[in-house]
């Protein structure tokens, strides 16, 4: 597989686990527990706690279901869902990320990983991440890392 698809996927699973990442976040600022969240979808106890702590990239219809938990939860409370609402989600980085997807198909991907080298430098704390887990095939890792080579030098070169 080229480097580009190989990128692409990385970074799929980046957005994946970065949109996890605040979902979570916007469960415990609701006092939500992963138990009661896992519960309400009708999986068990520990799902939503192993698919975020795996760093697993969930099929659409399972985070519909935790994400549709989470608002029955704050409504059964008599709450507002507001914080829950599907933009609040999406941060600066996360649309950075989609952004990042949406053009990456555009011109050579060495030069678009140049104009865009803070983005894949400051991609490197994920890549740790996923790779400290085993979340991401051996071959993305491989591909980010032989690219990150590329555009590292480029900055000590002064390019």
């Amino acid at each position: 597989m080229q480097d580009r698809a190989l990128i692409q996927k990385l970074l799929n699973r980046i957005a994946a686990v970065k949109f996890l990442d605040n979902f979570k976040k916007k469960a415990i600022e609701l006092n939500i527990k992963s138990y009661e969240l896992s519960r309400a979808a009708g999986k068990i106890e520990n799902a939503f706690s192993k698919t975020y702590s795996e760093m697993e990239d969930p099929r659409l219809s399972s985070f519909l279901r935790f994400w549709h938990a989470a608002l029955n939860i704050v409504e059964a409370r008599g709450e507002k869902a507001d914080e829950l609402n599907f933009n609040s989600l999406i941060d600066s980085e996360l649309k950075e990320i989609l952004t990042i997807l949406n053009d990456i198909n555009e011109a050579d991907l060495k030069e678009f990983l140049r104009r865009h080298r803070e983005f894949f430098l400051g991609l490197y704390v994920y890549v740790q991440l996923l790779k400290n887990k085993k979340a991401a095939a051996e071959e993305e890792i491989d591909a980010y890392e032989r690219n990150l080579k590329i555009i590292a030098g480029d900055g000590n070169s002064g390019n």
